[in-house]
């Protein structure tokens, strides 16, 4: 691969290089400033290094690197990259005092986070990732924290964003589903006339009517598009005689495109949380989706890298056997007393195996298939272990 550095380093051009094993840095990109920038740090001349992760990031990373640069006085941006194959590296170009680090060699965000942390210098340091934005007034919120904690999070806030084409839109035969003609001769509208009663709402058909009644001829153009933003709100809030539906959104699905890169992942994030995280906090001890994934790895494993989780490692073994029992007692029943038409059911809608398969489809056959973690003989003997936390 080869890295590639479009700024400089010193004031010097530099030059492609190819890899020859060994992971380069690359820093001081002053970059080619976006014309609207607002830069804080250019009015305060004090801030924080802010360190972040970034691999093929291009979706969200100029929106989120404009309201960081706004809000935040930005000192350096300290950024490890894992080989960016998209547009991230030419979007980074476009902000000024990057410190870009290509490191492919580096395989996960915390051993990235970890290297970031050495080049930092700051006294107070910010992490951000590629997707967020921040809200006026948020860098100066949190700075009235500091005396109170010495690393902070804020609130999050949700913002599901999707697309999707109108089809009625680009068919000439449906209606036009915008207020009005997005553009039009003047005189094509001129006999466009109602009354003040009913018509708040099909505006758009009346006037395609008008025109076309007019003898003027009106098209739909499918060369280009516009977005037509939408988000969880009562409509005509502020005129309660108007006010009857509202918008509510539902959380996005999460579908696995690839079984076995995502039951890689589940079992790299329970081994993390074996090897490196204390059991014991609250907030660990409540998190119940750790005990869903613990019985996807090896007692041996579990008592060699982090023996302080043997006793929920027991226990989450013994949930899911138990579990295991239950279902199969309650199939055998179901298949004793069920008519066709429940079998039928069961058989589209039982075994979660549809068109699409959701991480949760994905988990229950990993942990289905290892049959040997719900028998008996996966439990411990008696050999001075207590199964219970």
């Amino acid at each position: 691969m080869e890295y590639i550095n479009r700024g400089s380093l010193g004031g010097q051009p530099v030059s492609r290089k190819r890899n020859t094993g060994r992971s380069r840095d690359f820093r001081s990109r002053q970059g080619r400033r976006l014309p609207s920038l607002c830069d804080r740090y250019i009015r305060e001349r004090k801030g924080v290094d802010v360190l972040l992760v970034t691999l093929d990031a291009e979706r969200f990373l100029e929106r989120s690197l404009t309201s960081l640069y706004e809000e935040v006085p930005v000192s350096r941006l300290i950024v490890c990259d894992g080989g960016s194959r998209d547009g991230t590296l030419r979007i980074l170009d476009k902000f000024p005092r990057v410190e870009l680090h290509i490191r492919p060699e580096i395989h996960t965000t915390g051993k990235a986070f970890e290297f970031l942390l050495s080049r930092a210098k700051s006294e107070w340091i910010m992490f951000t990732d590629a997707d967020l934005t921040f809200p006026a007034g948020w860098y100066d919120e949190m700075c009235t924290y500091r005396k109170q904690f010495d690393a902070f999070d804020s609130k999050r806030i949700h913002a599901y964003e999707f697309y999707r084409e109108d089809p009625a839109t680009s068919r000439l035969d449906a209606r036009p589903l915008v207020a009005c003609p997005q553009m039009g001769r003047r005189k094509a509208l001129a006999a466009f006339k109602v009354d003040d009663d009913y018509m708040w709402r099909i505006t758009d058909i009346a006037a395609r009517q008008s025109i076309e009644m007019s003898g003027y001829k009106y098209g739909k153009v499918t060369t280009t598009f516009h977005f037509h933003h939408t988000t969880e709100e009562i409509k005509y809030a502020s005129d309660p005689s108007k006010a009857a539906t509202k918008i509510v959104f539902e959380d996005p699905k999460e579908i696995v495109i690839n079984a076995e890169n995502w039951c890689r992942r589940v079992i790299d994030n329970v081994k993390a949380y074996v090897k490196y995280i204390d059991p014991d906090p609250p907030y660990i001890r409540r998190d119940t989706s750790i005990d869903t994934v613990l019985p996807l790895l090896d007692r041996p494993w579990v008592l060699e890298h982090g023996p302080r989780w043997i006793p929920r490692y027991d226990e989450a073994i013994k949930r899911a056997h138990q579990q295991r029992n239950l279902w199969r007692r309650l199939a055998k029943l179901l298949r004793r007393l069920a008519s066709v038409h429940v079998r039928a059911i069961l058989g589209a809608g039982g075994s979660g195996l549809g068109s699409e398969n959701t991480p949760s489809d994905v988990l229950q056959r990993m942990l289905h298939s290892k049959d040997r973690l719900y028998s008996q003989s996966s439990f411990p003997e008696k050999n001075g272990h207590d199964s219970d936390p």
